[in-house]
């Protein structure tokens, strides 16, 4: 890693600790999915790495309410959480195909699961996740699942 890559990064941690520092508590609304990561990278324009994701998660709304906001145009908020907190994010989203697309007005936040059905020939499972961070020139992905009772998936209607 070069010393200008470690500059970045310590500018970006000290940005990331004042967000957390002025992160909201938010206990799970009934409904809520819990969405644990997988895995996580960091990336400049030199390189990604893997990041931290241990006790890191998404709380997002239930998919019926997502869709609903988008039907109705208005803006929802899903939380980043961590050992410090949640910290809410303001989207507005899309649907197609069975995903829900979130992203933030700014377009610097960008979440899409998948809520239909496992379709294992293709490997979409269903929860699975994406989410895209940018801060400058930095770019943080993650991937994770959601746990969605049957009952609530998005189904083609």
């Amino acid at each position: 890693m070069t010393a200008r890559t470690l500059r970045r990064l310590k500018g970006c941690l000290l940005a990331c600790t004042a967000l957390l520092l002025a992160a909201e508590a938010r206990a799970q609304e009934p409904g809520d999915l819990r969405c644990p990561y997988s895995r996580r990278m960091s990336c400049t324009p030199e390189g990604c790495e893997p990041t931290q994701i241990e006790g890191s998660y998404l709380m997002v709304p239930p998919l019926q309410t997502l869709r609903d906001a988008g039907t109705l145009g208005t803006t929802i908020r899903i939380h980043r959480c961590d050992g410090g907190g949640c910290i809410p994010v303001e989207v507005t989203h899309s649907t197609a195909e069975g995903f829900l697309t979130l992203t933030s007005r700014n377009g610097a936040y960008l979440f899409k699961i998948y809520g239909d059905r496992d379709l294992p020939e293709v490997e979409l499972r269903t929860g699975a996740f994406t989410e895209v961070v940018t801060s400058m020139l930095m770019t943080f992905v993650s991937y994770g699942r959601c746990a969605i009772p049957e009952s609530k998936l998005l189904l083609h209607e």
